[in-house]
C-alpha cells in the first residue's frame, strides 16, 4: 500500500493585529437623499403591512393545521442605480441572516439592488427601531440615527419566491417539477448541520417532494438537490426556516442521453442557433487522437474539412474508436470546443465561440496498429508539424489524451515524454502548449479508491516536465435515476475522480503531477459494495454516430483534459 501524506499544518505563528483602514478613500456609496420624515413613515408602514400580512398566514395555516415556519424572509431594495448597506442588514447574535443579494437590470439604463434577510420570530421589531431611531434620534455629528441604512432603502416587503430564487428568472419551474438546488442556512458545527438537514428532509418527504439524500456542504451552507415545481417551492419557502437561496438544478449528462433521437436532435439545433462566431478567431485547439467524424452539427462550425489531417494518409481522418468510450476523438472535440456542454444546452442565451478546433489522427485504426510503441514520439512530433503546417498564422494548443501503461517507472522520462518535452520547450521561438491526460487507473482498483488511486501511476508521457498534465477530480454526486436511490457516489464532492491517476509513488526528484485537475466524473457504489458508472455522473458530449445519437457520455482524465484545452483556449483568445 502507498504511504498517504498528511496536509501541512504550519501552527503557532500567528499574530493578532487590529484592522487598520487604509488611507486610501473608498468611493462613496450611492444613496438618494430623504425627507427624514416621509420616508419613514412609508418604511414603518411597509413593516406594519408585512407583519399583519405574516400574522394572516400564521393564522390560516394554523386552522389547517398545517406547519408554519419561525421566522420571516423579507427583501429589501435599494433606489434605482443607488447602493444598498447590506453589511447592517445582519446582525449575527440576534439571528438575522443577510441570505443572498442580486442586482437586478429594470433597463439597460437603470437597476436596483435587492437583499434577502431571515428574521426570527421575537425580533419582527428590529429594523422597526432602526427606522424610528432615524426619525427621532441624532447621532453626535447632528446628523440622523442609521441614515445610511435606512436611506439607502427604497422599499421592503415579505420576500417572495423571486427573492430566493438567484438564478435567470425564466428558468423558475412553474407547473412541471425540475430539479432545483436548495442552498440551506447551516451552522458551522457537523453534528448540527446533520440535524438541519434531517429536519428540512423531513418537511420534503411532508411536500411529497422528491429529493436527493446526497448534499454539499460549505461554510455555513449546505445544498441539496431536490425535484419541485413553483407551488413546491412557495410551500417549502412557508414552512423552513434554512432557506438561503434557490437555483436551477443542473441537469445531468443522462437527461439528454435518455431523450429519443428526435428530441436530442432538437437540442443540437437549438445550440446551433445560438452560436456567435467570433469572425477573427485567431486560437485552435488541436486533438491529437483517434480522429474527428466533423460532420456532427456541434463540429461543422469549428472544426472545417481542412483541419482534418492524420499522420499516415491510409489511416484516414475519421474517428475510428469503438469499445467502452467508442467515438474518442469526437467526444474529445464536443468538450474542447464547448466545454460545459450541459450547460450549453439548458442555458437560452448566446453562446460565444472564440476558439476552433484541429483534429490530426495519431492513433491507426485497429487493422493497422502493429507493433508501434517505440515510434508513439515520432508520431506525435508528427501530428504537431501537420497541424501547424496547415496553421502558420494561428495559436495552436495542443491536447492529447492518448497515453500508455508501458514505460513509466516512477515518473523516469521515455522517450516520449523527452519528445513532449522537446515539443514544449521548443529548439527555436516556436514554444508549445501540449495539454496531456494523467491517464486512468484500472476499473479492477476502484473498490479500494482512493488508495488505489494513490498507488497508481500517472501514464507515459504525462511524465513530460515541461507538459501541462491534466488529472481529474468530481463535483458530480447526484443521480437522477430514483432506481439508483440505494447508492452512494464513490468520491465526495471536491474529491479526486475515481479514474485519475497520481505521482504518489514516484521518485522525488521527478516532478508532481498532476499539475492540474478538471472534473472526471464519479462512480456509484451499489446496495452489494460493487462500483458501477452511471450516465449522472459522466459529462455530455458529441457522439460519433450523430446520424443515429448526436450525443454521449465520457469521462474520466481525457474529459477533464479535453475541459482543460477549452479553458486554455478561452485564455488564450
Amino acid at each position: 500500500m502507498a504511504k498517504k501524506h498528511q496536509h501541512i499544518f504550519i501552527k503557532d505563528i500567528v499574530k493578532a493585529n487590529k484592522y487598520r483602514q487604509s488611507a486610501k478613500q473608498a468611493t462613496p456609496p450611492t444613496i438618494p437623499s430623504r425627507n427624514r420624515y416621509f420616508h419613514s413613515q412609508k418604511l414603518l408602514s411597509q413593516f406594519k403591512q408585512i407583519w399583519s400580512e405574516k400574522e394572516s398566514i400564521k393564522q390560516s395555516r394554523e386552522a389547517e393545521v398545517i406547519p408554519t415556519r419561525n421566522g420571516t424572509y423579507l427583501e429589501f431594495t435599494s433606489g434605482i442605480n443607488a447602493d444598498l448597506i447590506t453589511k447592517s442588514l445582519e446582525s449575527i447574535p440576534k439571528g438575522i441572516r443577510l441570505l443572498n443579494i442580486r442586482e437586478v437590470s429594470l433597463s439597460d439604463q437603470q437597476k436596483q439592488t435587492r437583499a434577502t434577510v431571515y428574521i426570527p420570530n421575537g425580533l419582527e421589531g428590529f429594523f422597526i427601531k432602526k427606522v424610528d431611531d432615524y426619525e427621532k434620534k441624532n447621532t453626535n455629528q447632528n446628523k440622523p440615527k442609521n441614515a445610511p441604512l435606512v436611506e439607502s432603502i427604497e422599499d421592503i416587503s415579505i420576500a417572495l419566491l423571486e427573492s430566493l430564487w438567484t438564478d435567470k428568472p425564466e428558468l423558475i419551474p412553474m407547473n412541471n417539477p425540475k430539479w432545483c438546488e436548495v442552498w440551506l442556512n447551516v451552522s458551522t458545527d457537523q453534528k448540527q448541520i446533520s440535524q438541519q438537514i434531517d429536519s428540512f428532509f423531513k418537511i420534503l418527504n411532508d411536500c411529497n417532494i422528491i429529493y436527493k439524500i446526497n448534499s454539499i456542504i460549505f461554510p455555513e451552507r449546505a445544498v441539496i438537490l431536490i425535484n419541485a415545481n413553483k407551488d413546491s417551492l412557495i410551500e417549502v419557502m412557508l414552512r423552513s426556516d434554512l432557506l438561503a437561496e434557490f437555483r436551477a438544478g443542473q441537469e445531468a449528462a443522462g437527461f439528454w442521453i435518455n431523450e429519443k433521437s428526435f428530441e436530442q436532435q432538437q437540442w443540437v439545433e437549438d445550440l446551433v442557433n445560438r452560436l456567435e462566431i467570433d469572425p477573427n478567431i485567431k486560437v485552435k485547439v488541436c486533438i491529437l487522437d483517434t480522429g474527428v467524424n466533423n460532420g456532427h452539427q456541434l463540429l461543422v462550425p469549428i472544426l472545417s474539412n481542412n483541419d482534418m489531417l492524420t499522420v499516415e494518409a491510409t489511416w484516414g481522418t475519421n474517428d475510428h474508436h469503438a469499445g467502452s468510450m467508442s467515438g474518442h476523438g469526437t467526444m474529445m472535440a464536443g468538450i474542447a470546443g464547448y466545454g460545459n456542454l450541459e450547460k450549453a444546452l439548458s442555458d437560452s442565451s448566446t453562446i460565444s465561440i472564440t476558439h476552433e478546433l484541429c483534429s490530426v489522427k495519431i492513433l491507426p485504426p485497429p487493422s493497422q496498429t502493429g507493433t508501434i510503441q517505440e515510434l508513439w514520439g515520432a508520431l506525435t512530433s508528427q501530428g504537431v508539424s501537420r497541424a501547424e503546417i496547415q496553421n502558420p498564422e494561428k495559436t495552436l494548443l495542443f491536447c492529447m489524451a492518448v497515453t500508455s501503461k508501458d514505460d513509466v517507472v516512477r515518473g523516469r522520462p521515455s522517450s516520449w515524454s523527452g519528445t513532449i518535452d522537446l515539443l514544449s520547450f521548443g529548439l527555436d521561438e516556436n514554444k508549445r502548449m501540449i495539454i496531456i491526460s494523467a491517464g486512468n487507473i484500472g476499473d479492477d482498483y476502484w473498490i479500494s479508491y482512493p488508495d488505489s488511486n494513490i498507488a497508481s501511476s500517472i501514464d507515459n508521457p504525462a511524465q513530460s516536465w515541461n507538459a501541462l498534465t491534466i488529472g481529474a477530480y468530481t463535483e458530480k454526486i447526484f443521480v437522477n435515476d430514483p432506481t439508483f436511490n440505494g447508492h452512494v457516489p464513490l468520491a465526495p464532492s471536491g474529491g479526486l475522480s475515481p479514474y485519475s491517476t497520481t505521482s504518489s509513488v514516484w521518485e522525488k526528484k521527478w516532478p508532481v503531477k498532476p499539475d492540474v485537475v478538471f472534473e472526471g466524473g464519479n462512480l456509484l457504489v451499489a446496495p452489494d459494495k460493487s462500483i458501477i458508472g452511471h450516465k449522472d455522473l459522466d459529462l455530455l458530449s458529441t457522439s460519433k454516430s450523430f446520424n443515429t445519437k448526436p450525443f454521449d457520455t465520457f469521462s474520466a482524465t481525457s474529459a477533464a483534459t479535453a475541459q482543460a484545452s477549452w479553458f486554455a483556449a478561452k485564455v488564450s483568445s
